[in-house]
């Protein structure tokens, strides 16, 4: 409460009201006037303190932000390192582990509990390589360095993995740790390797088509003489079926060379309007000639769903669906009987229009380690098969942009479904 120098003189007994300051002792004057100042100063000093309290919310404010900021980045960055493919481990210059992802623990097989505040040394990634190039990243100047090694998944076996380590250092450019990017190469070493396969396939394909034509020749006139050697042999059957011998023994080598080129060959299509309801019924019965020629009891039954209208080389698909049905009828022949079912049906494929022909056979069925071989070149378990046949029969298919696989879940024999694009895109056609 302030009291001002005329209020007080206005209450005091036997003072004149008038002048304020009459007759008041130099004292209570000097009392007054500091008073006085020290009012304004209080009333300053208030003003100053609501000032300074307004700064300070707005500084809180603001700060406030900034951790709201930092911890909306530091969500998202940690998001992100959590959603890396790639394994991510940071260390201190201690070499003490200080963050690890969960990429990073799937790659290594471990927990991150199990090695927060661990040393490298103590886990998978502990090897001399490491530690150089961990030293030549925490060297001052030195960049980002890559090794490759072979690391263990907890107590499994090693897997090929490429390393990234980059230094981490302070805002006075001081290195306080580094960073370990693991990258999983299992998949690429898998295509590099199926590459080189691949490369090795074509050469040996190549060498195959030239051994072939060389064969073809000499072979035709084996076998021509052969003929001739059989009829002149008539009335000796001993000698005969020699001569007999050697015209099948050169029937299969004529085969084999057949097989050689179909499968050295790159397909060229020619495109055309084909229905398979009409073509498979074609096949169907060759197939049936075959099976009674070999003294078969097989019992076909052809489903069509649809009219299975597609574009696609005639000539091809005749050979892809007519060894699909002699491998069926070889399949029930041990048997001595069976059951072979052709079925069509509307399919998808890569989200366009296909269709899709089953093969299914009453055969003993084929194992899960057959399946995993079927389509490879040279791979057969036929006694005189040339492991030739199934991988020409998908070279075909995949020609016409189109898939072939063994049916896994099938309660008895086997089954293969043949996939094709009605208007097949990007294929081989012939000029």
């Amino acid at each position: 409460m302030s009291i001002g120098l005329s209020d007080l003189t206005a209450r005091l007994p036997g003072l004149p009201a008038e002048p304020a300051h009459a007759g008041v002792p130099r004292q209570v004057q000097r009392f007054f006037d500091a008073t006085d100042r020290a009012q304004r100063a209080f009333d300053a000093l208030s003003s100053r303190v609501d000032e300074l309290k307004n700064q300070l919310d707005e500084a809180n404010r603001r700060l406030q932000e900034k951790v709201n900021e930092l911890d909306r980045l530091s969500a998202h960055q940690r998001a992100l390192l959590d959603g890396l493919a790639d394994g991510v481990v940071a260390v201190d210059a201690e070499r003490t582990i200080r963050f690890i992802n969960p990429a990073a623990e799937r790659l290594l097989g471990v927990r991150s509990g199990d090695l927060l505040g661990r040393s490298l040394a103590q886990t998978a990634l502990n090897a001399k390589s490491l530690d150089a190039k961990i030293a030549q990243a925490a060297a001052a100047g030195a960049g980002p360095v890559r090794l490759s090694l072979a690391l263990a998944r907890g107590n499994a076996v090693r897997f090929p993995a490429a390393l990234g380590v980059a230094p981490v250092t302070d805002a006075r450019g001081t290195t306080i740790g580094v960073v370990l990017v693991i990258q999983d190469l299992t998949e690429l070493a898998t295509l590099q390797a199926r590459a080189q396969r691949n490369e090795d396939l074509a050469e040996i394909g190549r060498l195959a088509a030239v051994v072939a034509h060389e064969v073809r020749n000499p072979l035709g006139g084996i076998e021509g003489f052969a003929n001739l050697l059989r009829e002149d042999l008539k009335g000796q059957p001993r000698s005969q079926k020699y001569a007999q011998h050697i015209v099948e023994g050169v029937s299969d080598l004529n085969r084999i060379v057949d097989n050689l080129l179909h499968f050295a060959r790159q397909p060229k299509l020619h495109l055309e309007s084909i229905s398979l309801k009409q073509l498979l019924p074609e096949l169907i019965e060759l197939a049936r000639a075959d099976a009674q020629g070999r003294r078969q009891i097989v019992r076909f039954r052809f489903d069509a769903a649809t009219d299975g209208v597609l574009s696609a080389d005639r000539g091809m698909l005749r050979q892809v669906f007519l060894n699909l049905l002699r491998n069926a009828v070889e399949a029930v022949e041990p048997q001595g009987a069976g059951d072979v079912n052709v079925r069509i049906a509307r399919a998808n494929l890569d989200d366009t229009a296909a269709v899709a022909v089953e093969i299914h056979d009453s055969g003993p069925g084929l194992s899960e380690d057959v399946r995993g071989q079927l389509f490879q070149p040279f791979v057969t378990n036929k006694p005189k098969g040339t492991g030739l046949g199934l991988s020409t029969v998908k070279k075909i298919i995949t020609a016409h942009g189109g898939r072939i696989a063994c049916v896994p879940d099938t309660a008895a024999g086997a089954c293969f479904r043949v996939t094709l694009p009605v208007h097949p895109t990007n294929v081989n056609e012939e000029n």
